[in-house]
């Protein structure tokens, strides 16, 4: 039997003093409480440039799990995008992974589609990659349809509005002298624009919106249509992140769309569906995005003219050296396993953007519940991803890596009862792998993202 060594990442879980407002101190956790008083533990800083961002920025899932399955500090791609949009996508020499340069295919008075999430969080998008893409489109004399997605989850529930009208404000020069330009084509929450969890019904009506209708909403307007929508979607109690998709003005034969999203895994499903409908349509649209999004569509700009995938301004560089690559030469064993909504974090972040396997590295996915809140089953899949460690990991592999989902997910519901009990389901889920990995003499170090 081999002594197994565990990594166990607690996705969103954080440690605070304050006990306001924090589930922790709430929760029934011995086995979180016992570890912490018999055993040796620090804090970690996860934002900011202590995981290759720039000051201030906060961490997230993807960061995390680069920086730590990489061994080394590993420098963002936001960061990247950040220097390049500041000059409106203009290329530089120190923007060695910018691949492509969309002020190339933008020609005279085209109309260009930006689709992406509109927050201030930071997490996904970016306000200033925003700001650089619409003046790098309107130096084109460009007609620009911008298609909003929002937040919710990295933001306040009910934030949409006052991040648009920040926004403009911000950049009040170039939206006033530009607003015969500037028309919004959608608006949709998060749930339905941003699904990762194979949930194609929420994709499908995502995408509708973004092909239907043929109405111009005036950049003057816009704040007034989205105070009318967030308004009735609220009363309803859908906030932010469940607004319902809503076009105005959809794609059109040879039209580009560009996604402005900076993060990956988030993007895949939707840029799946609207690079099948442009070839499905021969609608010849030139798709272009902020990053890889890692669903084998992306193309190299010497197949421009075939128009069947979509064109990545920035790729992350993979990372070389990582931990699983280490394991694997070591001619040892490990296991990495997560429900699906953390899948893509314990194999393509953890391998540092790599969808290859690693020799004797194997993937498990547990699906996640296919249900619109987090909140309503806080448990999610941890008793089942333990189960199968429990039964097929511990003692069979050398290395095993395992992502409890339940703080992240269900802690961006800001529903304070639901974490709670998905603490203490953790906290039983925990203490039942420190009970196997003890019995066996292995080892389990836990950590969060």
């Amino acid at each position: 039997m081999k002594k197994t060594k565990i990594l166990c990442v607690l996705d969103g879980f954080g440690i605070s003093s304050d006990k306001i407002g924090n589930p922790f101190w709430v929760a029934d956790i011995p086995n979180f409480k016992k570890l912490l008083s018999e055993n040796i533990w620090t804090t970690m800083n996860a934002d900011g440039t202590f995981v290759g961002q720039e000051t201030g920025l906060v961490g997230n899932s993807e960061v995390g799990h680069m920086n730590m399955g990489g061994l080394q500090l590993v420098k963002q791609l936001s960061l990247q995008i950040t220097e390049s949009s500041n000059s409106n996508y203009d290329l530089k020499k120190e923007n060695t992974d910018q691949k492509f340069d969309p002020k190339k295919y933008i020609v005279d008075n085209s109309v260009v589609h930006m689709i992406g999430l509109f927050s201030s969080g930071t997490i996904h998008s970016d306000l200033r990659h925003w700001i650089g893409a619409i003046k790098a489109a309107l130096k084109k004399n460009s007609k620009i349809y911008l298609h909003l997605i929002s937040d919710g989850r990295d933001s306040d529930r009910m934030s949409f509005l006052e991040s648009w009208d920040s926004f403009t404000k911000e950049n009040s020069e170039v939206f006033d002298n530009n607003a015969e330009n500037i028309f919004l084509g959608s608006i949709s929450g998060r749930f339905y624009a941003m699904d990762r969890d194979n949930n194609q019904d929420r994709i499908d009506k995502y995408y509708n919106c973004l092909i239907e209708k043929d109405v111009d909403v005036e950049m003057g307007d816009i704040s007034e249509v989205i105070s009318r929508i967030t308004e009735g979607s609220y009363k309803s109690e859908k906030y932010d992140e469940f607004i319902e998709p809503v076009g105005f003005r959809g794609f059109k034969k040879d039209e580009i769309i560009w996604f402005i999203n900076f993060r990956t895994d988030r993007m895949k499903q939707i840029v799946k569906r609207v690079c099948e409908g442009n070839n499905k349509g021969n609608d010849n649209n030139l798709i272009i995005a902020n990053n890889n999004y890692g669903n084998g569509l992306e193309k190299d700009e010497r197949e421009i003219k075939k128009r069947n995938g979509y064109y990545p301004i920035f790729e992350n560089n993979v990372v070389k050296k990582t931990l699983s690559e280490y394991i694997s030469k070591k001619n040892m064993n490990q296991l990495h396993i997560a429900e699906t909504e953390k899948f893509n974090h314990v194999t393509y972040f953890f391998n540092g953007g790599s969808n290859k396997k690693q020799k004797n590295e194997d993937w498990v996915v547990i699906d996640s519940n296919k249900i619109e809140s987090h909140a309503s089953k806080p448990e999610m899949k941890a008793k089942e991803v333990t189960d199968y460690i429990l039964k097929n990991g511990i003692g069979l592999y050398d290395y095993i890596i395992v992502n409890y989902a339940n703080c992240d997910m269900v802690g961006h519901t800001g529903d304070f009862s639901a974490s709670v009990k998905s603490l203490e389901v953790l906290d039983k889920q925990i203490g039942r792998l420190v009970k196997k990995i003890n019995s066996i003499g292995g080892s389990m170090l836990i950590t969060a993202d």
